[in-house]
């Protein structure tokens, strides 16, 4: 109030000591905030990563859960990069630089959609396309119909090679699946 600022609600705390909970993304309200611990440590796990999401309460003043814990699904996953949310904070996007679909360690985003009282993936993972790409940096647009895609590693194999540099590559959602959107900015 004034010029003091004064926290609302509890404090969010990482769930264990090397978890790095400090990737955030708050809706336009700020009444929506997610959480990334990109290096968390599941039982049995090393970097492994999580998400999770909060909405203020303003019956209770306190931030409460939305939905379950995202968590990565291998060791060095890294899940959690990056969150981002739409507006309203009811469509989440992250990152974990260094999933794997058909190259080693590309990177992958996901994106969903806060749906009667649950998260449902929209579309499928966006993957990177060539080996450590480290793709996993996930913007959205306000009405989270467009994830900007980040890249930290992409490496131009075609002459004259520019050798390794990041890039950014636009999608949009067509109601069914997300599809390119302009070319490639390296």
């Amino acid at each position: 109030t004034g010029s003091n600022w004064t926290q609302i609600g509890q404090t969010i705390v990482g769930s264990s000591a090397d978890a790095y909970a400090g990737q955030i993304a708050v809706s336009q309200s700020g009444q929506v905030l997610a959480v990334g611990e990109f290096s968390y440590n599941a039982p049995g796990t090393y970097d492994v990563g999580m998400l999770r999401v909060f909405a203020w309460n303003k019956d209770t003043s306190l931030w409460e859960q939305r939905g379950s814990d995202f968590l990565g699904a291998r060791n060095h996953h890294y899940l959690g990069d990056h969150p981002s949310l739409s507006a309203s904070g009811d469509v989440l996007a992250f990152g974990a630089g260094s999933a794997s679909d058909t190259h080693d360690v590309a990177g992958e985003i996901r994106v969903f959609d806060w749906s009667d009282g649950a998260w449902v993936q929209r579309g499928t993972s966006i993957f990177g396309t060539s080996d450590y790409e480290l793709l996993g940096a996930p913007w959205l647009s306000a009405d989270g119909g467009t994830v900007f895609a980040a890249a930290d590693s992409y490496e131009d194999l075609e002459p004259p090679s520019l050798g390794i540099q990041g890039y950014v590559r636009a999608f949009s959602w067509n109601g069914a699946a997300w599809v390119p959107k302009g070319q490639t900015i390296f």
